[in-house]
């Protein structure tokens, strides 16, 4: 009678571990292992002796998904990231009840990156309100990623602004600078100029990068361009006196501030600086961006000609990147064969 009841035990976690398709003998050598180790472990294993087995676990799903959840549920009890673990198992199966259901007691127990989950799949539901929740919790337990940040406003995103988002991010205001930024931002596209402006005043007080941009760009935003003159200039005078190892990325920080700078000139009817600074742009990144710019400028002044010409430059432009993509495919299909 035991034996019968083993082996319906057995069976029975066989298919609840599987979504009901069969193991493979692989899977069921796997599956074996996992059990022999588990039962290795001392009847009070020590923290150390868990967190192996968890380690074991995450190393054994990239091969056998499925038997990752037996390492994971061995040690959750007392490893609540494996919640986390558990989630994205699941899902990464299809099991969307299951992975929210984990991800939601990972949360509970204070995983970061399980609330984060668990904001993702309430977003891929559509249920933006208890995204923004969850997004709200994952900042609360302290994720200040760029991703986060964002979705805590993104969610239920209306024309008004929403005390419960500010309060949420002031709650976390002083714990991490990007909050602050992440806040700033926020007031400034409700037009709360005056709180986004203090904000990005304190940012470039505690030398945020890029802060005289932001700043400066804040200014675009409320069509002060006297004042976003003179924050770009600021933040221009450090881009351009100082070198960065990845010379691409400081090219086009370097690019994208010239085109910043360009509109407000335009702006302003200084048409010579607007144009000095898209001709200066269109030689560091970017190329096709400034050269549109460019382009407009021109036409807005009536110089058809110079605008037509550009017109051509951005053509042959064109050309070029569609043979570069064109190359690549064949190059690809040569490596395939």
């Amino acid at each position: 009678m035991k034996k019968i009841i083993l082996i319906l035990v057995s069976v029975l976690f066989l298919v609840s571990c599987s979504g009901g398709i069969p193991f493979s003998e692989e899977e069921k050598g796997a599956l074996k292992k996992a059990k022999t180790e588990i039962a290795e472990m001392k009847k009070n294993p020590t923290m150390a002796e868990k967190e192996k087995i968890l380690q074991k676990g995450l190393e054994v799903q990239e091969k056998y998904l499925r038997i990752g959840v037996v390492y994971f549920k061995s040690v959750e009890k007392d490893i609540p990231i494996a919640d986390y673990y558990l989630a994205r198992n699941y899902s990464a199966r299809g099991g969307k009840e299951k992975a929210l259901k984990w991800a939601r007691k990972g949360s509970d127990r204070g995983v970061k990156e399980a609330s984060a989950f668990a904001g993702q799949i309430y977003a891929n539901q559509r249920d933006e309100m208890n995204a923004r929740k969850y997004y709200i919790k994952a900042m609360d337990q302290g994720d200040y990623s760029e991703d986060t940040l964002f979705r805590v406003w993104v969610y239920g995103e209306r024309k008004e602004i929403n005390s419960e988002v500010v309060e949420a991010f002031k709650r976390n205001l002083n714990k991490n600078i990007e909050v602050k930024n992440a806040l700033a931002f926020y007031y400034q596209r409700h037009d709360y100029f005056d709180e986004a402006e203090k904000l990005y005043k304190e940012l470039v007080n505690e030398k945020y990068p890029n802060a005289e941009r932001l700043l400066g760009e804040l200014y675009m935003w409320k069509k002060d361009y006297d004042k976003a003159e003179e924050w770009l200039l600021k933040e221009s005078e450090k881009l351009f006196s100082h070198s960065e190892d990845n010379v691409k990325r400081i090219e086009e920080k370097r690019a994208r501030l010239l085109r910043l700078l360009a509109e407000v000139y335009e702006m302003k009817g200084d048409y010579g600086k607007a144009e000095n600074s898209l001709l200066k742009a269109k030689e560091l990144a970017h190329k096709e961006l400034a050269l549109t710019s460019l382009a407009k400028l021109y036409e807005k002044q009536g110089k058809y000609n110079q605008a037509l010409k550009i017109n051509k430059e951005l053509e042959e432009l064109e050309k070029i990147e569609k043979q570069k993509k064109l190359n690549h495919k064949r190059n690809k299909k040569w490596r395939v064969l």
